[in-house]
């Protein structure tokens, strides 16, 4: 069984982007608990940290989303029990953006390397199709990478 790890500032500020994402309506509700939970938990991994099938697992997301949102909503929907940190957190989205931003910006770089490269990726695509559909997927892929920048979405 893995020790209980509590919750740091770079998970908080991913979750709390993850929460304000979903609440914009950029971010379906169940495909962003999957990717914060798997991101999570690489993290982890990648830190030594032993984990078990609970450590940030999608039922976990979900319930300290819970809590986010009774933070952001002043208390109106949502999860009461919550910990310091989310309320210290929530404050400094709110009172020192600034401070935050940069706070998930380093998260984010943490993250960007979770799970298999974009390279590694391309690779592997690359063997399982023709030259033709590969450069078609690419340009696909380049296009959507575009799309989703403009939006602010990525």
């Amino acid at each position: 069984m893995a020790i209980r790890v509590p919750w740091d500032k770079a998970e908080t500020a991913l979750l709390i982007d993850v929460y304000l994402r979903i609440e914009a309506g950029q971010l379906p509700m169940q495909e962003a608990v999957s990717v914060l939970s798997h991101q999570l938990r690489y993290r982890a991994m990648k830190a030594g940290i032993k984990i078990d099938e609970v450590f940030r697992n999608e039922n976990e997301i979900r319930m300290r989303l819970g809590e986010i949102q009774f933070l952001m909503t002043g208390g109106k929907l949502g999860f009461r029990n919550t910990s310091s940190l989310f309320k210290e957190m929530v404050n400094m989205k709110q009172s020192d953006p600034e401070s935050f931003t940069k706070i998930l910006y380093d998260a984010r770089k943490e993250i960007e390397t979770a799970g298999p490269s974009k390279e590694g990726f391309f690779k592997w695509l690359s063997n399982r199709m023709t030259a033709i559909q590969f450069a078609e997927v690419r340009f696909a892929l380049a296009d959507l990478n575009d799309y989703a920048n403009k939006k602010n979405l990525i």
